[in-house]
């Protein structure tokens, strides 16, 4: 696919650079690119929290841990009944552990492939989705050091990192580009790099319009229920979303109005068969935390809600897999292992301050 060859085109100039045959460059390519998501994730934990014990559990948290689907899989075995997802198996506990089922927890919503890192290392699959993500997370810290303090130099270099993802995966684009512009904005407060986020949003609306490159989900039957998402990014989400929201937020005695709202909000959205819908009710607290009080894992926690949130609603036309009921499933594949990577901070920044 076009949008992949720079990735691969640099990693092939690499092995061939070194000399040694086509295979083992390729598996130390493997070994190298998550070798480099795991220390750009402590570095990017270390200067969150400024301690090493945090920056290694960013890189368990980003690059290592895996879904709760795997913790599932092991609450079948032990109470043996199947359920929609994992049969029950006849062995041993050892034998389980020895023969498990990793690529299980990676089909849980139907027609879609959802990965993390560790799985798509372990798999030894060099795509496009696994090479970027050292180099998402390189931004990631980029835009922390700019949300801190501001340079240019610093601009310059979060820049060509954005420009190098997206040769190496351009659906990485979108968040990469908002990422950095509201970032830049945040800390200079010049209005230009808010026209950037707006072109985009235009260019988006374009393609939707126009160009056929957007595609709009076919309710219910596509759309994600919500024991799936569990299963993929798990409760343990949901808690320290609403640990984050209470520690940050000073109540009043209009919450009592803006609970009851809520309230109104996830019924609809449970009415109307899209309950996922509360990802943006969500998202909204984020923001205003990242907007108005310059807290940047919410940013983060915000921008991985807003992707999981775009799955629900749109799909990006993709040739190979436009077929039914299979429209999403590239789209859904890409951007949650996105929202993985970003979810990754906030989870570091509950962890380190509570």
């Amino acid at each position: 696919m076009t949008y992949y060859y720079l990735g691969h085109l640099a990693t092939a100039v690499l092995v061939v650079l070194s000399g040694v045959q086509a295979a083992v460059g390729y598996n130390l390519a493997v070994a190298a690119f998550f070798a480099i998501g795991v220390q750009t994730a402590f570095g990017l934990g270390l200067n969150l929290t400024e301690r090493r014990l945090y920056g290694f559990a960013a890189a368990f948290l980003t690059m290592v841990s895996g879904f709760p689907a795997g913790f599932m899989q092991l609450v079948s075995y032990l109470s043996e009944p199947d359920n929609p997802w994992f049969q029950n198996f006849p062995g041993s506990l050892i034998e389980w552990f020895s023969a498990f089922d990793f690529t299980n927890a990676t089909g849980i919503i139907p027609h879609t492939i959802d990965f993390y890192p560790f799985f798509v290392f372990l798999q030894g699959d060099l795509h496009a989705h696994f090479i970027s993500i050292p180099f998402l997370l390189t931004l990631i810290g980029l835009c922390l050091a700019l949300s801190k303090q501001f340079s240019w130099t610093t601009f310059s270099a979060a820049l060509v990192v954005t420009g190098f993802l997206v040769g190496l995966n351009a659906w990485n684009l979108p968040v990469s580009l908002f990422l950095l512009a509201w970032t830049a904005y945040a800390a200079t407060k010049k209005k230009a790099f808010l026209y950037v986020i707006g072109l985009a949003g235009c260019i988006f609306a374009a393609s939707l319009l126009v160009g056929g490159l957007v595609g709009i989900v076919d309710p219910p039957l596509q759309r994600t229920d919500v024991s799936g998402f569990l299963l993929i990014f798990g409760g343990v989400f949901t808690f320290i979303s609403v640990a984050y929201l209470i520690d940050a937020h000073t109540f009043s005695r209009k919450d009592g109005l803006i609970a009851i709202s809520a309230i109104v909000v996830v019924a609809i959205a449970f009415l109307l068969n899209f309950p996922l819908a509360i990802a943006a009710l969500l998202a909204i607290p984020f923001f205003y935390r990242a907007w108005f009080h310059e807290e940047y894992p919410a940013l983060l926690a915000g921008i991985a809600l807003m992707m999981i949130l775009f799955c629900e609603v749109f799909f990006i036309n993709d040739p190979p897999y436009g077929s039914p009921p299979y429209e999403r499933m590239n789209t859904v594949m890409k951007f949650y292992l996105q929202a993985w990577v970003f979810w990754g901070g906030l989870r570091l920044h509950i962890f380190s301050s509570g």
